[in-house]
């Protein structure tokens, strides 16, 4: 019969308590890794699409942010980009020129 101070009542302690804690630590880096996970593919969809839908994107330089399109001529240097955004009547060329946005 095992009594509290017996090798085999601590035994089973023991395994209960390793059992115990090798569930909850599982479950940690399950945890751990799906947060890495969707960390993970949140920065993805800022390297995979920077534009995100927009025609341009803010770029920063210095102090300050220039405005470059999609399509920008690699040619063109940044500086020649505008740093404010384009309202909604105009749009940015791949030179940097802001024009008003024609019509269809």
């Amino acid at each position: 019969m095992a009594t509290p101070f017996s090798s085999e009542a601590s035994r089973s302690d023991t395994e209960q308590t390793t059992n115990g804690r090798s569930s909850r630590s599982k479950k940690r880096r399950w945890v751990a890794l799906l947060v890495v996970l969707v960390m993970l593919a949140y920065a993805m969809t800022d390297v995979i699409d920077p534009f995100g839908g927009e025609p341009y994107i803010a770029i920063p330089h210095g102090d300050h942010v220039h405005y470059v399109p999609e399509d920008r001529n690699p040619e063109v240097p940044l500086s020649s980009f505008p740093t404010s955004e384009p309202r909604s009547d105009e749009r940015i060329t791949p030179t940097g020129q802001v024009v008003p946005v024609e019509d269809p």
